[in-house]
């Protein structure tokens, strides 16, 4: 990892194999670290993925520190060690773990496989195809409500607006859409 990319965001893709009636105790356990991640420093989120029909037993969760520094006081950490040691009773296997950081994030869903992951030029098309339209439709919206404010503010808060409703919205969906393109089977 080069130096630029350890103040970078980092992901990580968990997949856990749940043992057969574990599944309630699975998602307890997920909740009480997701409890304990919030109080770390560097911390920015969780998501889980609930079982698909073809692996019913198969969780993904993925999860984002601000940087590789914030994730490995994580893993160094006496809380996550307590934690860990619970998992062996509910998983089946140990749980897979891939790190992604840059564009990569945002495509790493519970239907992408390890050695199914798009190529960078796929990725950016769907960056770009989901970001177009905000980009069309925010300036027309917001122009009326802050008409009043400098061209500089107009700018720094439509794309403030732009990046969340791309980041949660516009960016998972065209990701779905696009699935069986950026997911060739």
């Amino acid at each position: 990892m080069t130096s630029s990319q350890v103040d970078e965001p980092i992901t990580v893709l968990v997949k856990h194999f749940v043992k057969p009636g574990c599944q309630d105790s699975f998602l307890e356990w997920n909740d009480g670290l997701l409890k304990t991640m919030r109080q770390f420093k560097g911390f920015i989120g969780q998501t889980v993925f609930p079982p698909q029909e073809d692996e019913p037993l198969l969780y993904h969760v993925i999860f984002r520190f601000a940087s590789i520094d914030h994730l490995q006081d994580w893993w160094k950490s006496d809380e996550y060690r307590q934690r860990r040691a619970n998992l062996p009773t509910i998983v089946a296997k140990q749980p897979e773990f891939r790190y992604s950081n840059g564009l990569e994030h945002w495509f790493s869903t519970s239907t992408a496989k390890e050695s199914n992951t798009p190529p960078t030029y796929k990725m950016a098309v769907i960056v770009y195809v989901s970001l177009v339209p905000l980009v069309f439709i925010a300036g027309p919206l917001l122009q009326p409500l802050l008409m009043s404010f400098p061209g500089w503010t107009v700018t720094m808060i439509s794309t403030a607006m732009i990046v969340a409703i791309d980041s949660y919205v516009a960016l998972p969906l065209a990701t779905r859409l696009f699935a069986k393109w950026l997911y060739p089977v």
